[in-house]
């Protein structure tokens, strides 16, 4: 009997295989690094922008200050503060081979605590980040680090919880190792994407992609208010779902994807473990482009050339090939950490006449080749180059030119385009000397928001990296940061009487944003924290005394400068 279907570049891992892989890790030997009720508002490798998340976010119900404490006996082995990413984070090493790690936290405690503010008084900076050494913080199971915090990049209270493996820093999925997280219910399916992956394909007569509504049914999920699906050649599915466990309700991430084809697996994928190294591949193991329009996660069951997770086991670029005439079962299993499993049921009927409605695959320009460098320019206006593997597979190619204020406006094809590696841009432009160094490159998405990704000054124009394509034009920064007052000094008096402990000011820059900042009382370096997601910083004067006389100084990133003075007494 002639084989209806080819997969093509399959890579199979028997499930067998998977199970055995939890008992790699050893149960028991993590505890729970906070003594409260266990809610779950993020889980491992969960669908982010830009990155996979690589661990547990424990919510603490909208409030700080939670006492965090070792999951097990080690030493500190690295401190960061930051008012980025992980903001206040301490990782712990075990002699096991694992790293705890624990991020957002208010603040330190004990010896952890006076250990950080010395560091950061000897490089006179708030921002800090030390390797100690083994025997200068030992830490036993259950000691306190410090409290549960907002700090970093962190949308709202929680801890953040990592295990890393400390050879090669790749992160774990928590879960493994046994941590008593309740979790009784099975993912949730939403809907099916089918995708015609070449001129000839096409979903019921069409050659774009076609979603369709998942249904609950007694067993399963299954395409609401239709029985199958028409294809013809090289088609791709996807899949949006998310999990969630007994004591949350926030959408997480699946543990493990599943899909089958007549019995036979033909893609998986299983959130074992994250290298941060290739994070950013998420970009291309979701339908980016569905993502940046729609914010909706779709999980892409097929392999774009580029694509170097090596935890998706699954067709290779082509997809899956329907050309004979026939039926086709397919199911999707979807399952958590728990076992707990959800299955989506589809058929597809294969026919055997091409689309003919290939408007969709008209080429456009140029041809980026994604193993390849690739350079485009207008002599004058612009020059961008894509380096070898930062497109995740072949891009027709476009962009176009306007001219602005300074220099040009330059569109790069468009910002549903995802790109792995930083890509350079120059813009070429003609001002005088003296506002070179006042020059940074914008983005504008389309929205209209205008957002400053940097650059610098290089002979004949601006160059800077970018991440992202969209359209780009250089901008003026010549404007100082602003430094507002919040708890004081709100009439202007000359002299301030002081009975708070913390001085809190509101700082923010009109356009490259904030560069430095520093502050100072009597001539002497003060620690100030500053809070960039409330445009804060904070100055703690619980320990002073009498006349104070406080000097304060930020700079943006094209070199503008404030300086705020005032005298005030405690």
């Amino acid at each position: 009997m002639k084989r209806n279907i080819f997969v093509g570049l399959m890579m199979l891992l028997n499930v067998s295989v998977f199970a055995q892989a939890d008992s790699l890790y050893p149960s028991g030997y993590f505890k729970l690094p906070m003594d409260i009720p266990v809610k779950i508002s993020g889980n491992f490798g969960e669908l982010r922008p830009n990155h996979f998340h690589a661990g547990l976010d424990f919510t603490t119900s909208g409030k700080e200050g939670y006492p965090v404490k070792a999951s097990a006996d080690g030493y500190v082995s690295r401190i960061k503060i930051s008012p980025w990413g992980y903001g206040k984070v301490v990782y712990v090493t075990h002699p096991n081979g694992y790293v705890t790690v624990y991020a957002h936290l208010q603040k330190f405690s004990g010896a952890l605590a006076t250990y950080v503010s010395k560091q950061q008084a000897l490089k006179e900076s708030f921002e800090v980040e030390v390797f100690p050494l083994p025997e200068e913080l030992v830490v036993k199971q259950g000691q306190a680090l410090g409290l549960s915090g907002n700090t970093g990049s962190s949308g709202g209270p929680h801890l953040h919880f990592e295990i890393r493996d400390a050879k090669t820093e790749e992160a774990i999925n928590p879960q493994l190792f046994g941590l008593p997280v309740a979790d009784a219910v099975a993912p949730t399916a939403v809907s099916l994407a089918v995708y015609p992956l070449n001129p000839q394909s096409c979903v019921n007569g069409k050659s774009t992609v076609q979603r369709f509504n998942l249904v609950k049914t007694s067993g399963g999920y299954s395409i609401a208010g239709k029985d199958s699906l028409q294809v013809y050649g090289n088609v791709g599915f996807a899949v949006e779902a998310f999990d969630t466990e007994t004591q949350a309700h926030g959408k997480n991430g699946v543990f493990e994807v599943i899909l089958n084809h007549n019995g036979k697996a033909i893609y998986q994928h299983r959130m074992d473990r994250i290298a941060f190294e290739k994070s950013r591949y998420i970009n291309c193991f979701v339908d980016y482009s569905t993502k940046q329009s729609t914010g909706k996660y779709y999980m892409r069951s097929w392999k774009y050339p580029n694509n170097e997770l090596n935890y998706v086991m699954t067709p290779g670029p082509e997809g899956t090939l329907f050309t004979s005439t026939g039926k086709h079962t397919l199911h999707y299993l979807l399952r958590d950490v728990k076992g707990n499993t959800t299955k989506v049921d589809f058929t597809v009927y294969s026919k055997n006449s091409p689309c003919t409605n290939t408007a969709a695959y008209k080429p456009i320009e140029q041809v980026a080749v994604w193993q390849q460098e690739n350079v485009f320019e207008e002599p004058g206006r612009f020059r961008f180059v894509i380096p070898a593997k930062a497109l995740y597979q072949n891009e027709y190619f476009t962009y176009k030119t306007s001219k602005s204020t300074f220099g040009f406006s330059v569109t790069l094809v468009d910002e549903k385009i995802p790109v792995q590696l930083p890509c350079s841009l120059h813009i070429y432009a003609n001002v005088p000397p003296q506002l070179q160094n006042k020059l940074v490159v914008v983005k504008t998405d389309s929205k209209g928001k205008v957002t400053a990704v940097g650059g610098s000054w290089n002979t004949d124009g601006v160059s800077t990296t970018v991440k992202e394509l969209g359209t780009y034009k250089i901008s003026i920064d010549t404007i100082a940061p602003k430094i507002t007052p919040m708890n004081f000094d709100l009439n202007g008096n000359a002299q301030t009487v002081l009975s708070i402990t913390e001085m809190k000011f509101r700082i923010g820059d009109n356009l490259s944003g904030i560069q430095s900042y520093r502050c100072e009382i009597n001539g002497k370096w003060t620690l100030a924290e500053y809070e960039p997601k409330l445009n804060q910083l904070l100055v703690n004067v619980t320990n002073l005394k009498g006349d104070q006389q406080l000097k304060l100084i930020v700079t943006d990133k094209c070199g503008n400068t404030i300086t705020y003075e005032k005298s005030f007494r405690r």
